[in-house]
């Protein structure tokens, strides 16, 4: 799998430790964040594939976290975190557009198999996109070609009479040819911690 980068919002410290450990031995490159406020602005200054955020937070909540990364990084998969009595506002976060969410507490292994499914439906979408984008420019390279291919009625016979009214055709025939075309606040990029089997107990 290639490095990922993502970010991990949650305002408890043994949680956000054991997370970056966990996706930094999975080979991801891991910002870490204790608020929604400094998650937001990290999202300004970096592009992250996954971010992983607290729907509960001390200022803004996951939520809140979720619309600005809607607007500033849309390719980005957010994954949101909840306790049991939350489960309803993390089904209004999927609603809103989050990929995930993860109830608390929840396993090492859950983490795992959500983030690796969130990164093949992102690298997924990107190769569907860019497989369109190659087949509009085929398209248009196709229509360049068949209308100045054409070459005339008088392509097959020989130079025109009037010699410089084929001369025009052949330049306009052969013209499209021619013409073919790091993060604030409190956030930080280097937490250890503990790995445990479940967190948020």
């Amino acid at each position: 799998m290639e490095s990922a980068k993502i970010l991990v919002v949650d305002d408890d410290p043994d949680i956000v430790a054991v997370l970056d450990e966990l996706l930094r031995k999975e080979g991801h490159q891991v910002t870490t964040c204790a608020a929604g406020a400094d998650a937001i602005a990290a999202g300004r200054d970096e592009a992250f594939d996954v971010v992983v955020v607290d729907i509960r937070l001390p200022d803004v909540d996951g939520l809140a976290v979720l619309r600005a990364y809607q607007e500033t990084s849309p390719d980005a998969a957010v994954i949101v975190t909840t306790a049991f009595g939350t489960v309803e506002t993390a089904i209004e976060a999927i609603k809103t557009g989050a990929y995930d969410y993860i109830p608390k507490p929840f396993k090492l292994d859950e983490v795992r198999i959500v983030v690796r499914r969130a990164l093949e439906r992102k690298r997924l979408l990107q190769e569907n996109r860019r497989y369109r984008q190659e087949l509009r420019g085929k398209r248009a390279d196709a229509g360049d070609l068949q209308d100045g291919g054409a070459g005339g009625p008088h392509a097959e016979h020989g130079p025109h009479p009037g010699g410089e009214r084929h001369g025009k055709r052949a330049d306009r025939a052969h013209d499209p040819l021619q013409q073919r075309p790091s993060t604030r606040g409190v956030c930080r990029g280097g937490l250890r911690g503990s790995d445990r089997d479940t967190l948020g107990e």
